[in-house]
Order: C-alpha cells, then structure tokens, then sequence
C-alpha cells in the first residue's frame, strides 16, 4: 500500500540555509564587546567569563572574541583567554 501525499512528490530537495548573518548588527556587537575591553582595563576573560559577563550565547561570545583577535584588538594571553592588546586599534 503507497500512501500518496499532495506535499510529497517522492523528491528530496534541499533547502538553501537561509543567510542569517546580518552586518551591520556584526559590527554593533564586535563595537559594545571591544568598548566594554577599553571601559575596564586590565580585564581577561574566558569565552565563557565574557559570555556570562556581556550576556551573550557562548557560541557567539566566541565567534565574537575570535574576531576582534583576528582583527589585531585583542590579544589571547593563555589558551582561550582574551584582553584588551596593548596597541588598540580602531576597528574598520
């Protein structure tokens, strides 16, 4: 017995993942989480420290802090421990 259904034709398609990144709010978050660095010098967190300190997901805090060290903003002092570098640039 072959159950016909009028939403499926028998074919996978798959979807395209919808692009969820949004630039301008990148950049918003990449500015608040290196302002916060330059506001409390001194300051070295862990992902997950500056996750729970600037309320963010871990995932996020993460790509976030990863990007400001590729960018040259800040620097990882131990494995997985990020501050403020000593030469601060302006991000672009």
């Amino acid at each position: 017995m072959t159950h016909e259904s009028p939403f499926f034709d028998g074919t996978i398609r798959l979807q395209r993942k919808r692009d969820r990144r949004n630039d301008v709010l990148r950049q918003w978050l990449l500015d608040d989480v290196h302002g916060r660095f330059l506001s409390q010098p001194g300051l070295r967190v862990t992902v997950g420290e500056a996750a729970r300190l600037f309320k963010l997901r871990e995932d996020v805090c993460r790509r976030a802090l990863a990007a400001l060290s590729a960018q040259g903003v800040l620097c990882e002092s131990a494995p997985g421990q990020y501050h403020a570098c000593r030469e601060t640039r302006t991000l672009s």
